[in-house]
């Protein structure tokens, strides 16, 4: 497989491999939310957020604020 992927569901952290996050993504449960962490083929580090079978970038989600 081509890279490892980290993923996080809720306080669980498993590791597996794939040759994409695509692929990776119609493996797990579409109704759960999950976080994975992975290295990409340039060699940056990323992290993404899965909700509803749909993948968005860690950092652009915006967190409900008190205010």
């Amino acid at each position: 497989m081509k890279y490892k992927y980290k993923i996080t569901e809720g306080d669980q952290t498993t590791e597996q491999y794939g040759m994409s996050l695509k692929r990776l993504i119609k493996g797990l449960d579409p109704k759960k939310t999950f976080i994975v962490e992975y290295v990409n083929k340039k060699g940056n580090n990323q992290k993404k957020v899965i909700t509803n079978g749909k993948h968005s970038d860690y950092n652009s989600i915006i967190f409900d604020s008190v205010g």
